[in-house]
């Protein structure tokens, strides 16, 4: 996984649980955002999840009864910290999620969608397995889980599914921060 080696294929779902609204603003504080990721196989299907009559990349689950302001503020950021501005087929649903966290790690369900439960690794000396000094967007300090429970399946997406019980449940704790166009700030500069 922090090998940077090509994940295509893989079963990915992020999971990103907002704790401080942070630069966009106390209104998104406890949200929660389920992303799937899709492989490029199923792209060329005619099967499973679409975008105006197009096979998508990426689901998105956003948490049913958040505010029109909310859900722009979580689109925002997602296309700004995760995607690249090309990223167009990304198709985003509501769905009521559950995020909870655990005395030794985290559980996540969409009812009839998504659960995950992430369990943290001990090492010898009974504390936290670690890894550090990644080279990983997100973060370099990542705690080493495992799930006991992960499964998904979309009932609009049967080609895309899976129950993976002791897989990886890894996690860190990151901050997103605006992203600045070099040319904004050149121009900032000048003034």
């Amino acid at each position: 996984m922090f090998n940077g080696k090509n994940v295509d294929g893989c079963n990915i779902v992020l999971v990103f649980h907002i704790t401080d609204g942070g630069y966009v603003g106390k209104h998104i504080a406890g949200l929660t955002i389920v992303y799937v990721t899709r492989p490029e196989e199923l792209k060329s299907k005619k099967n499973g999840l679409r975008k105006d009559g197009r096979p998508v990349g990426a689901v998105v689950y956003l948490s049913t009864g958040m505010t029109k302001q909310q859900e722009n503020d979580l689109k925002g950021t997602l296309q700004e910290n995760m995607m690249s501005s090309a990223m167009t087929d990304v198709l985003y649903r509501h769905a009521p999620i559950r995020f909870t966290k655990r005395t030794d790690g985290y559980e996540v369900e969409i009812p009839k969608i998504f659960h995950a439960r992430t369990q943290g690794v001990k090492g010898a000396n009974g504390k936290p397995m670690t890894a550090d000094n990644l080279a990983v967007e997100e973060g370099s300090h990542w705690y080493i889980g495992r799930s006991s429970v992960h499964d998904y399946q979309d009932s609009e997406e049967k080609a895309w599914n899976w129950k993976l019980p002791k897989s990886n449940g890894s996690w860190t704790f990151f901050v997103w921060g605006p992203h600045i166009d070099p040319s904004d700030e050149y121009e900032a500069n000048e003034k």
